[in-house]
C-alpha cells in the first residue's frame, strides 16, 4: 500500500509536536537585531574622520538652573576629562566662580579664596556640580552611542515607542534598554555616592537615529530592582562637528514629590572643542 505524502509526514512529525524551523532561536535572533541596530547607529552618527578615542572636551555654554525660588541664567565654560574630572568656570554678571570635581573631591574658588565644598551651606553647589558631571559624562559617551550601548549587559532589542517632550513635541522613537555594570561608573545627579549597576534607557529618533533621551536609574546589586527614581536627560537639537553628531541643547529632568518630571537645568552649547589637552593639574585645588 502506498502512503500518501500527507500521511507520511504525519508519521515523521507527530501532531502534538512542532515542525523544525530553519530560523535561529528567538534569543539568538534578538541578539542579532541588537548588533545590527548598534552597527546602524555607528554608521549613521559617526563619520570616518571622527576621533577613535573620546577622552575630553571643552564647551562654552549658556545654563539655566530652575529652582523653586527663582531661575538662574549663567555663562559657563565646562572642561571635562573622562571619567571623573570636571572644571566649571561660571560668569554671572561681574562675578566669577570656579567649581571643580577632581575624582571625588569637590572644591570651589571665588574672590574669597579656595575651599572644599563641605557642609550644608554648600549643598546647592555640590548639587549643581553633580548635574554638570552627569551631563558631561553622557555627552561624551553618547557621541558614539553604538559603542557605548555595546558595553551594557542584558541589552534588549530596539522597541518603537511614542516619546513626548512636554505637551507639544512628540516623536516616534526607538528604545534600547540595558544595564551598565558598576565598572562603567555612570554618575547619578540624584545619588552621587551610588557605585552599583545602573539601568540605562536610550531613546533615538526613529528615522534619523539622533539621540533624544537617556534615562538612568540605580539598581540593587543583588535583586536588580530599581532603588530610586529615574534621572532623565534630553537632547533637543544636534549639529555635525568633527565627524560626530553633537547635541547643542540639553535638559536634565527630575521628579517632583508627586512623581511628575520637571526640567531643573537647561544647557545650550555655544562652542564645543573635542579632545583638547586637559592636564591633571588643571583640576587641582
Amino acid at each position: 500500500m502506498r502512503l500518501s505524502p500527507t500521511f507520511a509526514l504525519l508519521l515523521l512529525f507527530p501532531q502534538t509536536g512542532t515542525q523544525p524551523s530553519s530560523r535561529p532561536p528567538q534569543k539568538k535572533q534578538e541578539q542579532e537585531n541588537v548588533s545590527a541596530f548598534l552597527a546602524r547607529l555607528e554608521e549613521t552618527l559617526v563619520r570616518k574622520n571622527a576621533a577613535k578615542t573620546l577622552k575630553s572636551f571643552v564647551a562654552k555654554t549658556r545654563v539655566t538652573i530652575r529652582d523653586p525660588k527663582a531661575n538662574i541664567d549663567i555663562q559657563a565654560e565646562i572642561s571635562f576629562r573622562s571619567p571623573s574630572r570636571l572644571r566649571t568656570l561660571i560668569r554671572e554678571g561681574k562675578k566669577t566662580i570656579l567649581r571643580v570635581y577632581d575624582r571625588g573631591r569637590a572644591w570651589m574658588r571665588t574672590n574669597q579664596g579656595s575651599y572644599y565644598l563641605q557642609g550644608k551651606e554648600y549643598a546647592r553647589d555640590r548639587r549643581d556640580l553633580r548635574r554638570d558631571l552627569s551631563l558631561a559624562t553622557l555627552i561624551l559617551r553618547f557621541l558614539k552611542p553604538g559603542e557605548e550601548l555595546g558595553k551594557l549587559k542584558n541589552l534588549l532589542p530596539p522597541k518603537i515607542v511614542d516619546l513626548r517632550f512636554g505637551r507639544k513635541a512628540q516623536f516616534k522613537a526607538l528604545l534600547l534598554q540595558g544595564i551598565a555594570p558598576a565598572k562603567l561608573r555612570y554618575p547619578l545627579a540624584l545619588r552621587p555616592k551610588y557605585r552599583g549597576p545602573v539601568l540605562v534607557r536610550a531613546f533615538f529618533e526613529k528615522t534619523s537615529l539622533k539621540p533624544l533621551q537617556i534615562e538612568l536609574g540605580p539598581l540593587e546589586p543583588k535583586t536588580g530592582k530599581l532603588m530610586g527614581p529615574l534621572e532623565r536627560y534630553r537632547f533637543h537639537s544636534h549639529a555635525l562637528k568633527d565627524g560626530l553628531v553633537i547635541p547643542t541643547e540639553l535638559s536634565l529632568l527630575s521628579p517632583d514629590p508627586k512623581g511628575k518630571y520637571r526640567v531643573v537645568q537647561k544647557v545650550q552649547i555655544l562652542e564645543f572643542t573635542l579632545n583638547p589637552d586637559l592636564p591633571k593639574n588643571l583640576f587641582k585645588k
